[in-house]
């Protein structure tokens, strides 16, 4: 009997709908979040604007935190090529820096 009634009861549940009272309001969006998202397009239209070999160097160390001598073994390069890449990165970022 009481298999037969939770049936019924399951039966009538399916078939309820709801209104719902207008337009749902827009989901809160964190300004920082949005900050965030900003500033990650940015540095990733920088690095491409930089080339491989230099986003290299630069996402290594600045991001990365490796040490240059590492850097210089990781990419095959002298540890001056690979210090000349990482300013010619900073200085490339100076220039189209938006301050």
């Amino acid at each position: 009997m009481a298999l037969y009634i939770a049936s019924n009861h399951r039966k009538l549940a399916r078939y309820r709908t709801e209104e719902l009272p207008g337009e749902l309001p827009e989901p809160a969006v964190f300004p920082r979040v949005i900050e965030g998202i900003d500033a990650a397009h940015l540095l990733a239209r920088a690095l491409r604007k930089l080339g491989r070999k230099v986003a290299a160097v630069l996402v290594a160390y600045e991001i990365e935190g490796r040490s240059m001598p590492d850097i210089a073994r990781m990419l095959r390069v002298r540890r001056t090529t690979a210090y000349a890449r990482l300013q010619l990165a900073r200085n490339r970022l100076a220039l189209h820096a938006p301050f």
